[in-house]
Order: C-alpha cells, then sequence, then structure tokens
C-alpha cells in the first residue's frame, strides 16, 4: 500500500465537511450532489443554501411537482 502520515479516521485533520443533496422525481432518486462547506453551522450553510436552494424559473417549468 505506501505509508501513510498523519492521523486516520475520527481525528484526522484532513476532513472536509460536506452536503449532500438528492434530487427527487416521481419519488425516486434521480441525481446525488455533494458539495463542500465551511462547516456544520448555520453562517457555514448560508452561503451554500443560497446557491443551492434557490428555485430559478426554468427549474420551475420543469419540474414535475408544480
Amino acid at each position: 500500500m505506501g505509508d501513510y502520515r498523519g492521523k486516520r479516521g475520527r481525528g484526522s485533520e484532513n476532513k472536509v465537511a460536506f452536503v449532500a443533496s438528492v434530487e427527487m422525481r416521481n419519488g425516486h432518486p434521480y441525481r446525488l450532489h455533494f458539495d463542500p462547506v465551511q462547516g456544520f453551522s448555520f453562517e457555514a450553510f448560508k452561503p451554500w443554501a443560497a446557491r443551492a436552494l434557490a428555485l430559478r424559473h426554468s427549474d420551475f417549468e420543469q419540474s414535475d411537482r408544480f
């Protein structure tokens, strides 16, 4: 395998916080997307939410739910 430096698992300093979002179509998962975020706080999620959860007009027209 090779030599690894640093801690593994929970104590690792190399971890990256991320958000996973799932697009559903007809009650089934259709698409999965992972985005890195600064951390798991409300302040860290605000920029992600503004970008990822904003419903654009083109998305609204193509949606099965509306």
